[in-house]
């Protein structure tokens, strides 16, 4: 406690005020007191800065820049109205290809004319998964195979000599990735191999890293070894597979990268695996935690999945079949876990300010500093979200009830604007698939630890969710009304 106060008091000291500028917080400790502040509480840092001078936008000095933390919604939305100018393009771009570690003149064909030009590689490229992930024909036949792969998957489980045990986490995790990357990759997957699969987490575990470029293989060696390993499965990929017997949006992509090379092809693909999966697998795994861990939560969510399902025997097979179509229209499903990344969201949608610009003709933004939108902030602001702003509202977002009143700027899972995720109704609805199978499927039993018991690691600040802190062991429990039966889908 008293530790927590120092802290506190080197960080956090007055605030000044301009005419023209966002007020400014002055740490007790000139030029590092922020930074002592983010290097100790990470994300949070900005979280408790809004939450303690509640304004709109406050300004930080650190090392002679300035950092802009926006707290407001209006404020967002002026942002978003302005992607060149307050960008968050330039600073993806730019560390996509350090991350990656493409050569000079890759990295150059990435960046250049990000934001300016929209026949630039950047801008080509979003347009053409963004084609490629519209919600419809093509969506929904990877949400089928998606499913699919997951049933195949699962059947490992569907025991009946009783329970199997499991990390919950590492489960999760492993059939995420199967499914995901099989519906993109086709059936030369690199990632079904175990050592890729496993290198490639090692790679996103510490892909921030690798930001440090030609001391990254030194000073974060886990990662380095892994993106190596995961780059060097889709150099033999490229090598031989054909693109157009995978996916559209593999399709989308291969087409814009292949100026690249085999090389550059498989550096950016590496990197594709950190917007496949990092935050779905968490978003998938912390929806199953939450549901699991309210019984009449799961019941509700039981009924939803029975309502999609239809019973068959065919040629003496029982079969257990879910609508995916159904499922889609599950508005309350889709509500849920839209809610469960609302309260375990950290992410901070860094932007880069390149010219001086003015919002709302009140606040100016400096040329070359850096604007934070802390979700969490934003998230857990009672005077948008209500008094309910800490509690879990399953229908929060639910566009059938009442209750739903969800101002479109503050929610932050997935972006906003130009800059929102291309894979937005992927994601949610591959999750919502998965959830129905999953909850219908079995019963699960904590060993040692309760649910109530599971913390989220927020040490990666590059993370929009984290995992839980350490292991969690579950007693899996095949349902006896769904034993034996094969799975299977339909649209």
């Amino acid at each position: 406690m008293v530790y927590d106060s120092f802290l506190k008091y080197l960080m956090f000291g007055r605030v000044s005020f301009s005419s023209q500028e966002p007020p400014q917080v002055l740490p007790a400790v000139p030029y590092i007191g922020h930074l002592i502040g983010i290097f100790w509480y990470k994300n949070f840092y900005y979280t408790k800065l809004s939450k303690k001078f509640r304004l709109p936008i406050i300004k930080l000095p650190i090392l002679g820049g300035q950092l802009y933390i926006v707290n407001s919604p209006k404020l967002i939305a002026a942002i978003e109205r302005r992607p060149n100018t307050v960008s968050f393009w330039h600073i993806e771009a730019n560390a996509i290809g350090r991350i990656a570690g493409l050569d000079r003149d890759a990295v150059n064909t990435v960046t250049l004319g990000v934001g300016d030009d929209t026949n630039s590689f950047w801008l080509k490229g979003l347009r053409a998964i963004h084609y490629a992930m519209v919600p419809g024909e093509g969506v929904n036949d990877m949400l089928l195979k998606a499913a699919q792969v997951s049933a195949n998957s699962l059947r490992q489980f569907d025991s009946q000599s009783g329970a199997m045990r499991a990390d919950l986490w590492k489960w999760i995790t492993y059939e995420i990735t199967l499914s995901h990357t099989d519906v993109v990759y086709g059936h030369r997957n690199p990632y079904r191999n175990p050592e890729v699969e496993a290198a490639f987490w090692d790679f996103a575990q510490g892909a921030w890293k690798l930001l440090l470029g030609k001391y990254s293989k030194f000073l974060a060696p886990s990662s380095y070894k892994g993106r190596e390993k995961v780059v060097s499965a889709f150099k033999d990929y490229f090598g031989t597979s054909d693109p157009q017997s995978t996916s559209p949006l593999m399709e989308a992509r291969t087409a814009n990268v292949a100026i690249l090379g085999t090389e550059g092809m498989a550096r950016m693909e590496c990197v594709n695996g950190l917007a496949i999966l990092v935050n779905t697998v968490p978003s998938a795994f912390w929806t199953i935690v939450q549901i699991y861990s309210n019984s009449q939560l799961l019941q509700r969510v039981r009924d939803l999945a029975n309502a999609a399902l239809t019973k068959e025997h065919v040629a003496g097979v029982k079969r257990s079949k879910i609508n995916i179509l159904k499922i889609q229209q599950s508005l309350e499903i889709q509500s849920i876990i839209q809610e469960v990344i609302r309260l375990r969201t950290t992410g901070i949608g860094p932007r880069l300010v390149r010219e001086d610009v003015v919002l709302h003709e009140q606040y100016l933004l400096k040329k070359g500093s850096t604007v934070i939108i802390p979700n969490r902030a934003i998230h857990f602001d009672e005077r948008t979200w209500g008094e309910s702003v800490d509690i879990f509202d399953k229908n929060r977002f639910n566009k059938s009830s009442n209750k739903a009143k969800v101002p479109p700027v503050a929610y932050r899972g997935f972006g906003g604007g130009a800059t929102i995720c291309p894979g937005k109704h992927f994601a949610i609805e591959g999750i919502a698939v998965f959830t129905a199978l999953f909850t219908l499927k079995y019963d699960l039993r904590p060993l040692q630890r309760d649910w109530s018991d599971l913390e989220q690691d927020m040490r990666d600040m590059s993370l929009q969710l984290g995992s839980p802190n350490g292991r969690f062991l579950v007693d899996v429990v095949p349902c006896k009304s769904v034993l034996d039966s094969e799975w299977c889908f339909e649209l």
